[in-house]
């Protein structure tokens, strides 16, 4: 099969004759939705416009090695030469709003908006993210928003993940504004910070502030134990590289089961008498009844008591008879799914523990 073009192996994708380059009845290889959407755009930019842009011909060579093994069961295998051939139509540059992530601010519809160019993968992560105001409008080919901080948050941290993302107009001026003030770094979130030797929470509110009256700001494990309970992030320049530190301000953290002993003796520090075993450590014989042993062992030896958890049936036993302090329990499991409504209402824990075995199998 010979190919001169790009525009043939378009084609010959499309499922048109080799010989003519005519229409055939289906495609050659087995595209995605997505690709084959862009294949198609493709083929009319560049047989009827004559024209397409350098990102647009170079997302085609990705697609090409993408679909390389469907290419070689069709006895094409020299992929690289396929991503040489030239094209016949008029390759132009791309500007600069079609290749960056563009924020502004719709004064008509008082809405925030987001233009980016197609990528796939932003595509998907940027739909699941958490929290995510943000709505395609398929007619303007952009994303709307109602203007708040939580939607300048999510664009703010996702998109230059994918993109350089350029600010216009009055988004521009707020971002400026906002990292200026914080000294080039932004919290939209309340974050304890350390700043001039004075430890203070900052982007509070008036129900933490409350909250924090009666509570001591500095390094401790036990002051950082308590802004995780409360929601509170902890900036990275008061962790550092302090293991403990980390383990201390984290709401849900993972802890390798051979570092679990000396996560225990953290968490005695922080004056925890009570654990929830969840998924992964109940004594069921669909699990590992080592490790389940091993891990229930180790925390009977550090005196703590340990209640086993179903979402169905939040207590096996009165709620009195758990603890002798009001502190919160921790709940301790081997899965890495967490329904996090275990942090909140009756069933509320100070941290979740996700163990996670590293340990080599054994091969009987």
């Amino acid at each position: 099969m010979k190919f001169q073009c790009k525009e043939h192996v378009i084609w010959f994708m499309l499922g048109r004759d080799s010989a003519t380059w005519t229409s055939g009845s289906t495609p050659s290889i087995n595209l995605s939705h997505f690709d084959y959407s862009f294949i198609v755009n493709m083929q009319s930019l560049s047989h009827d416009k004559k024209e397409i842009t350098t990102n647009q011909a170079q997302l085609f060579d990705k697609l090409i090695f993408k679909y390389r093994k469907q290419l070689s069961t069709k006895g094409i295998t020299e992929i690289e030469k396929l991503q040489a051939l030239p094209w016949q139509c008029t390759i132009v540059p791309s500007l600069p709003k079609y290749t960056n992530a563009n924020v502004d601010f719709d004064k008509k519809e008082n809405l925030l908006t987001i233009r980016v160019p197609f990528k796939k993968e932003f595509i998907n992560k940027f739909r699941f993210t958490r929290a995510n105001p943000w709505e395609w409008n398929r007619k303007k080919k952009r994303y709307e928003s109602t203007p708040t901080t939580i939607a300048l948050r999510v664009a703010y941290n996702k998109l230059p993940e994918f993109f350089t993302t350029v600010y216009h107009n009055e988004v521009n001026a707020l971002i400026t504004q906002l990292e200026k003030e914080q000294s080039t770094k932004t919290y939209w979130d309340p974050t304890l910070t350390l700043s001039d030797g004075e430890y203070k929470v900052i982007s509070s509110n008036t129900i933490l502030d409350e909250l924090l009256t009666d509570i001591k700001l500095d390094n401790s494990t036990q002051c950082l134990y308590k802004m995780s309970q409360l929601g509170i992030n902890v900036d990275e320049v008061i962790l550092g590289d302090d293991a403990k530190l980390k383990f201390a301000s984290e709401s849900i953290t993972e802890v390798d089961l051979d570092d679990f002993n000396t996560c225990l003796e953290w968490i005695s520090e922080l004056e925890c008498d009570t654990f929830y075993f969840g998924s992964g450590l109940q004594t069921r014989p669909d699990i590992d009844y080592k490790v389940s042993v091993e891990v229930r062992n180790a925390v009977m030896q550090h005196d703590i008591n340990i209640i086993p958890f179903s979402l169905n049936n939040a207590f096996s036993q009165p709620m009195e008879t758990l603890s002798n302090s009001d502190r919160l329990p921790m709940f301790v499991q081997m899965l890495s799914s967490v329904d996090t409504e275990t942090l909140h209402g009756n069933t509320a824990v100070g941290k979740i523990i996700i163990l996670k075995n590293k340990r080599p199998g054994e091969v009987t």
